[in-house]
């Protein structure tokens, strides 16, 4: 059972951070603006 519950957080882990990559990735641009810069700075301390 523990095994199984190790599996599904490790999956969950794993599109966490895909899903977290994909944000940084749109929001991170040549010119940030200030509103830009706290959207990025709140993804990046997750």
């Amino acid at each position: 059972m523990a095994e199984l519950i190790v599996r599904y957080l490790h999956f969950i882990g794993l599109f966490f951070l895909f899903a977290t990559l994909a944000v940084e990735y749109v929001l991170i641009s040549p010119e940030l603006s200030r509103p830009q810069l706290r959207k990025l700075a709140r993804v990046d301390s997750i």
